[in-house]
């Protein structure tokens, strides 16, 4: 009896042990990513501002494939842990396919954006999402290829059905001049993942809608 009362304490004890070692452990672990959270914040807001500049550098459709390219290999991991959201292969197909096409043009005048808010949560050992509300501004012509955030798309898939000055004006893209230009203001929300390797967190997925848009075609004296 004294045998197994002594067993039964010793198992009482290693249990006790390792409940106190785990929550030490789980302790120590939120207070270590909860000082993450500010370079997980600026992470995403100099990725944001990194990218949209990145559209007005140069017209050359060889240059701005090397620029993203670095861009996406400096912020993006291929580990991903959700089935939703842009991945890094996902965005590096979409950016050979879009500048390979015959029409593939890359002349924006302006890229602008900012963070409105984020909201960063742990999402498991060295994983982390963040839900974030942004604002992008561009300036280019139609057939444009755009590089977002989230995506590479032409600036023809934001101008939607009309013009803020009130005129109707056709969703065919081929309808409009190659010289014209538009003006697109977009408010964004959506859910990025990061993962923590080599130091740095890095972008893992990043999935993102357009919440709210307006298309302007510009005037020849805005230009």
């Amino acid at each position: 009896m004294k045998k197994f009362l002594k067993k039964t304490n010793r198992g009482i004890i290693l249990s006790a042990i390792c409940l106190v070692i785990l929550v030490i452990y789980v302790s120590v672990d939120y207070i270590t990513f909860s000082t993450q959270k500010d370079t997980i914040r600026q992470t995403t807001e100099n990725y944001i501002n990194d990218v949209l500049k990145t559209n007005s550098e140069s017209v050359d459709l060889n240059k701005h494939r090397e620029l993203i390219t670095d861009i996406l290999n400096n912020y993006w991991t291929d580990k991903h842990y959700s089935s939703s959201g842009s991945t890094i292969s996902g965005m590096k197909a979409t950016l050979d396919s879009t500048l390979d096409a015959d029409n593939s043009l890359f002349d924006i005048k302006d890229a602008s954006g900012s963070v409105q808010s984020v909201k960063i949560s742990k999402a498991g050992p060295k994983i982390a999402s963040a839900n974030i509300k942004y604002t992008v501004d561009i300036v280019g012509k139609e057939t444009s290829t755009v590089f977002t955030p989230g995506t590479i798309c032409t600036l023809s898939d934001y101008n939607n059905d009309y013009y803020d000055d009130g005129s109707e004006d056709s969703q065919d893209s081929n309808n409009a001049s190659t010289n014209d230009y538009y003006k697109v203001n977009c408010t964004c929300e959506g859910t990025i993942y990061y993962t923590y390797e080599s130091g740095k967190w890095k972008i893992s997925t990043w999935d993102s809608y357009v919440t709210d848009s307006n298309c302007t075609k510009l005037d020849d004296k805005e230009d």
